[in-house]
């Protein structure tokens, strides 16, 4: 990742990892979905326990609003994406760790996010865990002009990872294609979408 953040950045990019560390307590944290979910919440978050980490923004959906989710767009093939990418695991870093340091690069450190506010952790893998995503809940509020951010420090970042950013509304998100979408956010779109109408998952 070659996107260089302040240093005062880093420090509160750690200090919100450890209040989020203690936040989640097994009784008390996000629900855990996916056949790899461990029986207890702390047994998630250590180095190791996948090699992807990623998180999704979302507005839940109300009577009379439609929710809306946060994507990015990948340069190359264009297709939409969570915020993730691979976990330094040789360096001990943590899945959630990862998950917001992957979503401060491709987000350009324009769009603010709360990781007390994670409602629901995603695991997937075949044969083994291989990624966590984590669903964090948003007001509308906080992504008015994160399209308009992104554009403008697109222009000065050096080797951004995205194209560009998006709020799309859920019915615009379940009409996107197998083949519009990173595989990484695609196996995991039925969660999503029931996540965002506040559907009970169990």
């Amino acid at each position: 990742m070659m996107y260089t953040f302040q240093k005062t950045k880093f420090r509160i990019f750690l200090y919100e990892i450890n209040v989020m560390e203690r936040k989640i307590a097994p009784e008390k944290g996000p629900e855990c979905l996916g056949r790899w979910c461990p029986s207890s919440l702390e047994k998630i978050n250590h180095p190791g326990f996948v090699i992807r980490g990623g998180i999704i923004l979302y507005v839940p959906s109300t009577t009379g609003k439609e929710g809306k989710i946060l994507l990015g767009m990948k340069i190359k093939n264009k297709k939409y994406t969570d915020f993730g990418g691979g976990c330094k695991t040789k360096k001990g870093e943590t899945p959630f760790e990862c998950a917001k340091r992957e979503f401060l690069e491709e987000t350009l450190g324009v769009v603010a996010n709360d990781l007390k506010n994670i409602t629901h952790i995603l695991i997937t893998g075949t044969k083994q865990p291989h990624q966590v995503v984590l669903m964090v809940k948003v007001d509308s509020l906080s992504l008015q002009s994160v399209e308009k951010d992104y554009a403008s420090a697109f222009q000065k970042a050096r080797n951004p990872e995205l194209s560009g950013i998006k709020v799309v509304s859920l019915e615009d998100f379940m009409a996107l294609t197998k083949y519009q979408m990173a595989e990484s956010i695609y196996v995991l779109r039925s969660d999503v979408e029931r996540i965002v109408r506040g559907e009970k998952l169990r």
